[in-house]
């Protein structure tokens, strides 16, 4: 009998992650996030740390020449994400903070990012970003860098979020975001985690 419970145990330890029992399961996406066009959907505020603000913000650089620390919060962007797992592919809000080292000539320099998400996901559409709202949701936070290196400007993030509503209930969700902030198109990969039963 001892022998057999521990040919039994030894079986179900060698059992992928997916198919062990009591396991949730997940399921891997790519995909891309895309800026939407035009002006941020809120500006947010800006202070200066070293410097004193220049009244031009959001039209021009918003901290005096020499500002050690320029601080943005409750900036409001909206990305149009196309995943390879429909669960993934929406609308997404982001309330974007963050702390640079400074100001380049329009745009921020290096820094720490971080903020709130919240995704909504679409079903067929019009077309394959313009869809309708499917009443699922994913909630959540990231954190993230901005590093401007020989004038090449990259952005970094991980991204994490619960799900509600539909096939997303009880999910979670882990992905990473390397983002062209020039462009404002960022490349994703990460996985959903589905609770064991689902």
């Amino acid at each position: 009998m001892k022998l057999r419970m521990t040919v039994i145990v030894l079986m179900l330890a060698l059992l992928p992650a997916g198919y062990a029992l009591g396991q949730a399961i997940f399921g891997i996406f790519s995909g891309t996030e895309a800026a939407a066009p035009g002006p941020p959907l809120e500006f947010g505020t800006i202070s200066c740390s070293g410097g004193e603000p220049t009244g031009l913000w959001p039209n021009g650089p918003p901290c005096t020449a020499g500002t050690r620390i320029v601080r943005l919060r409750g900036m409001k962007l909206l990305y149009h994400v196309q995943a390879t797992d429909s669960r993934f592919t929406g609308e997404q809000v982001v309330v974007v903070n963050g702390d640079f080292e400074g100001w380049r000539e329009v745009d921020p320099a290096s820094g720490v990012m971080w903020g709130t998400l919240r995704l909504e996901v679409t079903g067929k559409g019009l077309g394959p970003i313009q869809g309708i709202k499917t009443g699922e949701v994913w909630e959540g936070a990231f954190t993230g860098t901005r590093m401007i290196t020989a004038g090449v400007v990259r952005s970094s993030f991980h991204d994490v979020a619960y799900g509600s509503g539909g096939r997303v209930e009880g999910m979670h969700a882990d992905w990473h975001v390397s983002l062209n902030p020039v462009t404002g198109v960022g490349e994703c990969q990460g996985r959903i985690l589905a609770p064991a039963g689902q």
